[in-house]
């Protein structure tokens, strides 16, 4: 039996170039914007990046079995994406799990990447999550980027797509823990 006739979609697959994201959102407007988001992300990149998110519900990682799983996903991503109201603080389990995912993760490709509703984004937790992952990020020496809407923004830079581009395939051409803003 040839395996190439059987799953022919299998085999490329493996050959491809794709990009691995997982998306951690905590409601559905939030999921979807993460989802434009990496849309954008891929587009940017090109079609030969191409690569469906692995989504999850924040909450799901309070579950000891159901994070086990998360965190293999985030191992096999180039960009784990917080996708946050921006309202609450982040859980006590969620930071745990958090830290552990950067303590296992390849500094050289990974990057975290912080959304935040700007509908219901508030001042103080917002940038008490932002704070902590931007140093969580830091400390595990994983490249940090966060979607900013308090004004002003320290360190915030726009870049041209091409630039973002070049950032993205080659890791580490900027300094760690910039803040770029994705969205207008």
């Amino acid at each position: 039996m040839n395996p190439r006739k059987q799953f022919p979609d299998a085999i490329s697959h493996f050959a491809s170039p794709a990009i691995g994201i997982t998306i951690i959102y905590e409601d559905l407007a939030t999921g979807l914007r993460a989802k434009r988001f990496s849309d954008m992300l891929i587009a940017s990149l090109g079609a030969e990046y191409a690569s469906r998110p692995a989504c999850w519900r924040i909450e799901l990682i309070d579950l000891p079995e159901v994070a086990v799983q998360i965190a293999r996903d985030a191992a096999a991503s180039e960009f784990v994406i917080f996708s946050l109201r921006g309202n609450t603080s982040l859980s006590i389990a969620t930071r745990v799990w958090i830290e552990a995912w950067l303590a296992s993760a390849d500094s050289e490709s990974a990057s975290l990447v912080a959304l935040f509703d700007p509908e219901r984004i508030r001042r103080g937790p917002a940038e008490g999550v932002r704070y902590y992952l931007r140093h969580a990020a830091a400390e595990a020496s994983v490249a940090f980027f966060a979607h900013c809407v308090l004004a002003p923004c320290k360190a915030a830079i726009d870049l041209p797509m091409s630039d973002k581009r070049a950032a993205i395939t080659k890791r580490r051409q900027y300094p760690q823990n910039r803040i770029v803003k994705f969205f207008p």
